[in-house]
């Protein structure tokens, strides 16, 4: 999952900061370990050596605090003996040679989102204890995350699992834009090619169209069907180039809404609700009667067919379809 890639750089990223200062500061207490006093001293001198951290303090094997608590301006020796056992960051598999970094968990002292990395501490291969260092997430520095790619692979996320039950027992209702589905992929058509619009979700079974346009990236714009086959609606939006940027060529997009149109008109049980396109980022995405949801790049969705999301049981019970356009891969 992309989140889960996300917190793996970060964490990368934070390791190679502190792995040189923290190898250094573990050498340094193990000779001074039975004098919690000189233990904090260290600390404090070595504090600066850990950009953003919060708290730097020390555990023994058994999760008690053994060091006076060093932060940016502060040594709260008050710490000294507490039992920290039960953190998190104490939990699972710990560190018996080299540092590890904690998962996210919620800080007691403020709940704020914190990563603590815990550093053993041994001596002639004894383990004495550890040096654990306390980073507030918000306090980290942002890291501009690079993608692996610039297309998402195929995602399905499955809906209300009250939908999915009884799926069966509904029928698809004629909305006013299956009424006029051809005026209403030709509109959405124009305002992708020809004035500014880079994101479109059509809800063909509410009539609703929201767009995003590229003068104002970050506002939207929810039409329902009478704005939609408004004659003025493309005075609001003035005409401008196609986006250099798109990922999604200007070919392609007659494509995808035909692509749209055959799965709307599928199946009376197995139907599509709403559709996703994206010109910049290059993805598609769907929402069918079982309310599950698909994103993916545009060149997988028009590689894909009709057996693909209608499934050959509900084509069996109607007229064979397929779509207009099927892509090589």
């Amino acid at each position: 999952m992309w989140i889960d890639k996300t917190i793996s750089q970060k964490k990368r990223f934070l390791a190679g900061c502190i792995i040189k200062p923290m190898r250094l500061l573990t050498k340094l207490v193990s000779n001074d370990w039975g004098n919690p006093e000189q233990l904090t001293r260290i600390l404090q001198l070595h504090f600066q050596h850990f950009p953003t951290c919060q708290l730097l303090y020390c555990l023994d094997a058994k999760g008690t605090q053994f060091s006076g608590q060093v932060s940016n301006n502060d040594v709260d020796m008050t710490t000294l003996g507490k039992d920290l056992q039960h953190r998190p960051f104490f939990q699972g598999i710990l560190p018996y040679k080299g540092m590890t970094l904690s998962s996210i968990y919620l800080n007691d002292r403020n709940s704020q989102p914190c990563i603590t990395a815990l550093s053993a501490v041994t001596h002639d291969g004894d383990l004495l204890g550890f040096i654990a260092a306390d980073f507030y997430i918000a306090q980290l520095p942002r890291l501009r995350i690079q993608a692996e790619d610039n297309q998402p692979h195929w995602t399905q996320y499955k809906g209300d699992p009250s939908i999915r039950s009884t799926v069966f027992m509904q029928e698809r209702t004629i909305s006013h834009f299956d009424l006029r589905l051809e005026k209403v992929t030709y509109v959405i058509l124009t305002l992708l090619k020809k004035h500014g619009i880079f994101h479109a979700q059509i809800d063909f079974s509410s009539s609703r169209l929201v767009i995003w346009s590229v003068d104002s990236p970050f506002d939207f714009r929810v039409l329902c069907a009478d704005e939609l086959f408004s004659d003025e609606l493309m005075e609001t939006y003035p005409r401008q180039e196609y986006p250099r940027d798109a990922l999604i060529p200007k070919s392609r997009i007659s494509k995808v809404l035909k692509q749209f149109k055959a799965l709307r008109n599928a199946d009376e049980t197995i139907y599509l609700r709403s559709g996703m396109i994206n010109i910049i980022n290059g993805t598609v995405g769907l929402t069918f009667s079982c309310d599950g949801f698909h994103i993916m790049s545009v060149s997988e969705f028009l590689n894909k067919d009709i057996h693909f999301w209608i499934g050959n049981n509900a084509l069996n019970k109607t007229t064979p379809v397929t779509l207009p356009f099927k892509e090589s891969a």
